[in-house]
């Protein structure tokens, strides 16, 4: 059963049987897969403001009940089945179905994602945001000490997870394995910046032709541009971005691990300028 052809029962039925009649449901458009750490935030706040555009928001139990644009319905949530999936996507049945959308940063690096996607929504487009991964790694960190959930240096953190990268989760990590290891790679700070195992891992399941991909940097960089591109991608009328917002304060990475991290991602950042066949411009990660 795809998306589509699901029937409005699951989580948030109560809700659809109130308005039996009156909702209709309708697939996603397009999905935003991450990276992490990358401006997806800012990308879906964006889009959301867009007319046409609806993105999805649940509830959430993390301490407290609280919503959220984070779904992650085809990784760890995907035993709550395409009902409560398609309940996130109702509209008035009077009015056309806008462009719905979500936004779950976990599906790029998971490799379960790919296939269940590709079977369950065999049209939907998806966005993909890629920073420069020395910066996207130290960004994780902070996020993770902001957060509560380490104390740890970011040096100590940097020797633990390079160690357990030679040690055999990198080999396996770029051979695509399955194993809970590789699963759970979205949690360590160094795996989740090798961008091109996981886009080849996508591209065997859904046509290359369905991924917009950009940079971060070139997101603020050339912002007007970089959104334009999308709007077409999405084949979205024209819709102002509106002003960027203001630079958080940011504490700089130590040298030390900056040297570390642009001598671990140089291969692989070549890989990934191969396979996308431009330059990324992340020689070295900015000061």
């Amino acid at each position: 059963m795809t998306i589509a052809e699901a029937p409005r029962s699951g989580w948030g039925a109560v809700a659809t049987r109130l308005g039996r009649g009156v909702f209709a449901t309708a697939p996603p458009r397009f999905l935003i897969l991450g990276a992490q750490r990358s401006g997806t935030t800012f990308l879906r706040e964006r889009l959301d403001a867009h007319p046409d555009v609806r993105m999805a928001r649940r509830w959430r139990r993390d301490g407290r009940w609280r919503r959220t644009g984070e779904i992650h319905y085809f990784g760890r949530d995907y035993a709550f089945g395409p009902e409560w999936y398609a309940s996130l996507f109702r509209h008035p049945r009077w009015r056309p179905a806008p462009c719905f959308g979500e936004k779950s940063p976990s599906y790029l690096c998971d490799p379960v994602v790919p296939e269940r996607v590709a079977r369950d929504l065999p049209d939907v487009r998806m966005l993909v945001l890629l920073r420069n991964p020395a910066e996207r790694a130290w960004s994780h960190h902070r996020l993770r000490v902001r957060t509560g959930r380490t104390t740890a240096d970011f040096g100590r953190v940097l020797e633990r997870e390079l160690r357990r990268w030679h040690d055999g989760l990198g080999e396996r990590f770029m051979a695509d394995a399955l194993d809970r290891e590789v699963r759970s790679a979205w949690r360590n700070p160094i795996a989740r910046g090798v961008y091109a195992p996981q886009l080849r891992r996508w591209w065997k399941h859904v046509p290359r032709d369905r991924f917009w991909i950009a940079t971060t940097e070139e997101l603020f960089s050339d912002t007007a541009s970089t959104w334009r591109g999308l709007l077409e991608f999405l084949e979205l009328p024209h819709h102002p971005l509106g002003e960027l917002p203001p630079r958080p304060p940011w504490q700089a990475m130590p040298p030390d691990a900056r040297e570390r991290l642009t001598d671990f991602y140089r291969p692989h950042v070549e890989d990934l300028a191969r396979l996308l066949d431009r330059d990324l411009g992340w020689g070295e990660p900015p000061g």
